[in-house]
């Protein structure tokens, strides 16, 4: 609840909205791959469920606009060009995290 509140309270809602348009990104258009995999069995929810599911999680989110599913790109899962910044690759890596193990691990 401490931290709803915060939240609230904070700027941090803006950085929120990206996170979930990002996730909504990823997830991708209905019809895509996921409802296909969904349809074979191999998922468990389609789109629109994990949709569903997104928003609940983010309580309070606002509507996003709308998203042009024609600049999406299914290998790398987005609507803008380029990629992963170098900060993000490194914790996802595990390299950011070696600093602080002892010597010899």
């Amino acid at each position: 609840m401490h931290g709803r509140s915060w939240m609230r309270e904070s700027r941090a809602a803006g950085a929120v909205e990206q996170a979930r348009r990002d996730a909504l990104v990823w997830i991708g258009p209905e019809g895509g791959d996921v409802d296909e995999l969904h349809q074979k069995g191999i998922l468990s929810l389609g789109v629109r469920e994990l949709r569903r599911r997104l928003d609940e999680q983010v309580s309070g989110a606002s509507a996003s606009p709308p998203i042009d599913w024609k600049a999406w790109d299914p290998v790398r899962r987005r609507i803008v060009p380029g990629g992963i910044d170098e900060p993000t690759l490194t914790m996802l890596q595990g390299l950011a995290e070696k600093r602080y193990m002892p010597a010899g691990a």
